[in-house]
């Protein structure tokens, strides 16, 4: 008894041993632990490695400086420092919550910006913070897919998973509302589809608090629940078909959707009007646009509308046999639906990126078992340039935001070093 104690206690000691050894590496150079991680999926802690440089990422953002039309995380940072400067009282922050003239509706980033501030005035410590809440759910969502699949020597599956990673990178923490709501949401879905755990609608459940829309995106995924799921397994055909009139019905009034929404409390729906404004439309539909973004987008769009077709087409060979990817497709195109419909509305395009995530995923495990025969591998080989040329442009428009630190620092130089320049910046000043 006392030798298997024994055994059990070195065993415990080694392992906590190996992932010091590792937590020291990614300390001292987290983009080389990000890059372990990478290539030893498979490995334990590569998981932690990961979400501990997501939390660097956070540490050495670069966040721009304030302008006219400036980034999110510029006013956000902005609006930091000056509440560390002019505290405001825990009772204030509470009268503030809710309240229909102040339009505070979402929790989580005031309330973390509130905490943080009590104890530093430095914003790359919020965005810290922000960063290890994001990647803490970046980095789950990763896993729970890479534990199900095989990525070595299949070039294919590779590409598809990288777009999926990359619809919503770390860097998006510029935006944190509406990206990190995302990623929890995602976590939540991959919680109640992939590994059947009925707590996953709990984290769904929170994400109004961290974007207030996601109150749109819990009634979804409730309504697809309370739904008998034998309704819901046969209901392919007439989902695939009210997703595809979704996806080419171009037009929506802006004052139809207001009315749709006048049953919400005056709270929310004070923010609906903010977002349904004519004007502020105008502003959005006014605002410039490289070619390449604009392509990058339409590439997304139909590509992803091409492999949702492919799988309908081919879904008797392989839903028979696997219900997890059925009721995931199934759901998928449910959520797809109200997708496709508020994209036309202003900012709300943002939910297609999560719709897209949900198909990249079911992508990844179709792809991944190898089985579909030639016709398919000509499409996803067809796809692959249409894709990577989508890679490129999501890593340019992160460049703004990550530099040299990001790549070859550490939180001690990152520490002493104060001013850094973006990625695009130096590539910008060599070329």
């Amino acid at each position: 008894m006392n030798k298997n104690r024994q055994k059990v206690l070195e065993h415990t000691k080694t392992k906590y041993m190996v992932f010091f050894k590792y937590l020291v590496f990614s300390f001292l150079w987290p983009f080389g632990g990000l890059w372990y991680a990478l290539g030893h999926v498979k490995n334990k802690y590569s998981k932690h490695l990961f979400w501990f440089f997501c939390i660097y990422f956070g540490f050495v953002f670069i966040i721009p400086k304030v302008t006219a039309n400036s980034a999110d995380s510029s006013r956000i940072a902005a609006a930091f420092v000056e509440l560390h400067k002019q505290p405001v009282s825990w009772h204030s922050l509470l009268e503030a919550f809710y309240n229909p003239a102040i339009m505070l509706t979402d929790i989580y980033q005031t309330l973390v910006s509130w905490i943080v501030s009590l104890f530093t005035g430095n914003p790359n410590i919020l965005y810290a913070v922000f960063a290890a809440v994001f990647g803490f759910f970046y980095a789950h969502n990763l896993w729970i897919v890479l534990d199900r699949i095989k990525l070595r020597h299949n070039l294919i599956v590779i590409v598809f998973f990288t777009v999926f990673a990359f619809i919503n990178p770390i860097w998006n923490i510029n935006g944190v509302r509406m990206w990190t709501a995302g990623q929890i949401f995602i976590y939540g879905i991959l919680l109640i589809f992939i590994e059947k755990k009925k707590k996953g609608l709990i984290w769904i459940l929170i994400t109004p608090l961290v974007h207030f829309s996601f109150l749109f995106g819990f009634l979804i995924v409730l309504i697809y629940k309370l739904v008998p799921s034998k309704i819901m397994l046969r209901a392919t055909t007439l989902l695939f078909i009210l997703y595809l009139i979704a996806t080419f019905y171009s037009q929506i009034s802006l004052l139809q959707v207001r009315n749709y929404l006048s049953f919400l409390p005056q709270v929310f729906l004070t923010k609906v009007n903010y977002y349904t404004n004519l004007y502020y439309a105008a502003d959005i539909n006014a605002t410039v646009y490289h070619w390449q973004i604009i392509v990058a987008k339409y590439i997304i769009r139909y590509v992803t509308l091409l492999w949702v077709i492919i799988l309908f087409l081919k879904r008797k060979k392989w839903m028979k046999n696997d219900h997890i990817l059925n009721g995931l497709f199934n759901f998928g195109l449910f959520f797809g639906v109200f997708a496709q419909i508020v994209s036309n509305i202003p900012s709300g395009g943002r939910f297609l990126s999560f719709s897209n995530i949900i198909f990249y995923v079911i992508f990844i495990l179709f792809l991944a078992k190898k089985n579909y025969g030639l016709k398919i591998k000509i499409a996803a080989s067809l796809s692959i340039p249409f894709l990577l040329f989508y890679l490129i442009i999501v890593f340019r428009q992160g460049a703004d935001f990550f530099g040299f630190f990001t790549l070859f620092g550490n939180p001690i130089l990152a520490l002493v070093i104060k001013n850094q320049l973006s990625l695009a910046h130096v590539v910008k000043a060599i070329f």
